[in-house]
């Protein structure tokens, strides 16, 4: 095990803002998972597996998506930050923006698998906005 550096989170996210998907997808294996936690209502899932499905999901993040991130910590091969982020499909559920812990794994500098953890107060927001529109929560 080779311990990830902490900047790879500056490089991931501005990779991100660029919405260049081709670009996004070199930074993952072949095998790569993404998780979402708990799990987000539809369109989003809670795991993708696999770089068809993680390009899928990268894809729908895409329109109007920006993300700022802060206060990486490394574990040998894995990173976790904070992460403030922002995308149409969000907007659509009520939430401007959502706050996620997000831990990645590295393999040979590639993300081997990627968990964002909706915050507390995200998951509010969610369970808000569902009451709003007349929607279990």
């Amino acid at each position: 095990m080779t311990n990830a550096d902490p900047r790879f989170m500056d490089t991931f996210d501005a990779t991100w803002n660029t919405h260049n998907v081709p670009a996004i997808m070199e930074h993952f294996t072949n095998d790569a998972a993404a998780h979402l936690a708990p799990p987000p209502p539809p369109p989003l899932q809670a795991a993708y597996v696999g770089k068809d499905e993680v390009r899928r999901f990268v894809e729908t993040l895409m329109p109007g998506f920006r993300v700022d991130s802060r206060d990486a910590h490394v574990q040998g091969d894995t990173i976790v930050w904070q992460s403030d982020v922002s995308f149409d499909v969000l907007r659509h559920f009520g939430v401007e923006v959502a706050h996620t812990r997000t831990e990645v794994t590295l393999r040979d500098g590639k993300v081997a698998s990627f968990t964002a953890t909706f915050t507390p107060e995200t998951l509010a927001e969610f369970e808000a906005a569902a009451r709003r529109a007349g929607q279990p929560a």
